[in-house]
């Protein structure tokens, strides 16, 4: 078995504990999740240099059937159309809940 030493720069470690903070915050001022998930979301895309991303949550229903739900997702709207989509999805989160039969790529 072999071990990997995974060296992380001073500077990216201060932008690490910027991001949390700045969660933090959020969360304290304001106690609204879809705020922190979305300061999170956007730390997260400066971190890692990405351009679109989503946090999702595992959650399970009445019958502890497991399900996916998106806290926060990249705004990726192009027309009026996905835009309201997209709004709707930011507000409330979008489900993923498995099929009946094969996992689907969106269930849990």
């Amino acid at each position: 078995m072999s071990t990997y030493n995974i060296s992380i720069g001073s500077d990216f470690r201060l932008r690490i504990l910027d991001a949390i903070e700045q969660i933090q915050i959020r969360y304290i001022e304001y106690g609204d999740t879809n705020r922190v998930f979305d300061g999170l979301l956007e730390a997260l895309l400066g971190l890692t240099g990405s351009e679109y991303g989503f946090i999702g949550e595992i959650l399970k229903d009445e019958d502890e059937t497991p399900y996916r739900k998106t806290r926060s997702i990249t705004d990726i709207a192009w027309d009026e159309e996905t835009r309201d989509l997209y709004d709707r999805i930011a507000e409330h989160g979008l489900e993923f809940r498995p099929r009946k039969g094969p996992s689907s790529l969106g269930g849990a």
